[in-house]
């Protein structure tokens, strides 16, 4: 499966984090992955984030899962929606659909999320910070598509779901099974559910916000320093106010914390593990039962072996030059130390795919360094065998 009636040059040029863009048949004869009673199973879980949200007479109301089973059976025949997030990690047919977005760096990826809605369900008028793109992928539902906004604009009160005040639709659309709607970051939308039997894919990107990004890189920074490190201003000059903070304090205070930005290679190696750190981390347990042995992973990857990425896990490289390595491989926020030349390739081909057959492994088989790399990602669960396949 792939995005019909989409050039992706053009759409990254002049679309992307730009405008709105609606696509018709995005997905010809698409085939829903999914029933609206699997989605309710999953919203009964407790271990997978979900909510159900109602409105009458304007009034919303946001219930956090896990969703009771007799709960569904109390609702109306319409004006609710059930959402669940990171389908993805839980459904493959769902997670697939991923595969047709990597032509947005997928440590950008964050997650689908599913939701199912009877008619006149809705969200309410809102915006995002970050990219989506919405997939129909059962019965109709309109979209209106505002103007920009942030935070200066007006809320309704309702902290929660934080409703716009002031909703104007600029564009209106009513999208079927296949049909694809793109919205930027900021701009406001509003979809409502045209029948009962609606169900959208909503593909999120992570665009943390600067504060993440700046209080996970002092955390890590932190982590390294010691305490003998300390403000220091050699070649002071006696100045005529003893209470004055001269520039050249500022100048010194600013160096300091500028020599650890500037850092390059801690940069990008922080920058590396921040963006590949789990949104679920509980998930990543090692969950293989059997170790591996070096023979019996290779013995596997002869006999036409098919080797799944969990889909939990964040897979991304850096083309670095350092003293140890000349690629960075990150796994899950961790920097792998022990990849080397040797398997460099081997190391993108995992983190450019979800799915790898044996035959595309099967020159790094003879490498000692490789196949070690191979079976640590296998014996942590990063990694795993293809049960359809028979062994």
């Amino acid at each position: 499966m792939a995005i019909h009636n989409l050039d992706i040059a053009d759409f990254l040029a002049n679309t992307w984090q730009t405008k709105p863009r609606l696509i018709r048949n995005a997905f010809p004869n698409f085939i829903n992955p999914m029933s609206p009673e699997d989605l309710a199973g999953l919203a009964c879980e407790a271990e997978i984030e979900s909510r159900l949200i109602t409105e009458a007479n304007g009034k919303w109301q946001t219930s956090h899962g896990p969703i009771a089973e007799t709960t569904f059976n109390t609702l109306s025949d319409s004006n609710w929606t059930l959402l669940v997030q990171a389908v993805d990690h839980w459904v493959p047919e769902v997670a697939d659909l991923l595969d047709n977005f990597r032509f947005i760096p997928s440590w950008r990826i964050d997650d689908v999320m599913v939701s199912y809605a009877t008619r006149g369900g809705s969200v309410g008028p809102h915006y995002d910070n970050y990219d989506v793109f919405l997939v129909q992928g059962a019965g109709q539902r309109r979209w209106q598509v505002g103007g920009p906004c942030s935070a200066a604009n007006s809320l309704q009160n309702n902290p929660e779901l934080r409703l716009l005040a002031d909703f104007v639709a600029e564009e209106e659309w009513v999208l079927e099974a296949g049909d694809m709607l793109y919205i930027p970051p900021g701009i406001s939308h509003w979809g409502t559910a045209m029948d009962n039997d609606c169900m959208t894919y909503s593909i999120g990107f992570r665009a943390p916000s600067h504060s993440e990004m700046l209080s996970d890189f002092c955390d890590d920074t932190l982590a390294g320093l010691t305490e003998e490190l300390r403000y220091a201003d050699p070649g002071l000059q006696e100045q005529g106010h003893s209470g004055e903070i001269m520039p050249a304090a500022i100048s010194n205070a600013q160096r300091i914390l500028q020599n650890y930005v500037n850092d390059e290679q801690r940069l990008t190696e922080w920058f590396g593990r921040y963006v590949t750190q789990q949104k679920y981390p509980a998930e990543t347990a090692d969950n293989t039962d059997e170790k591996f042995q070096q023979g019996d992973l290779v013995q596997l990857l002869k006999d036409d072996g098919v080797i799944l990425r969990d889909p939990t896990v964040r897979i991304a490289f850096i083309d670095a030059e350092s003293p140890s390595n000349s690629l960075l491989f990150f796994v899950n926020g961790v920097c792998f130390e022990s990849v080397g030349d040797s398997c460099i390739a081997l190391s993108k081909l995992l983190a450019d795919n979800t799915r790898i057959c044996s035959g595309q492994i099967m020159p790094w088989l003879g490498d000692t360094e490789s196949v070690q790399l191979l079976l640590r990602l296998v014996n942590q669960g990063v990694l795993y065998f293809d049960e359809e396949i028979d062994y």
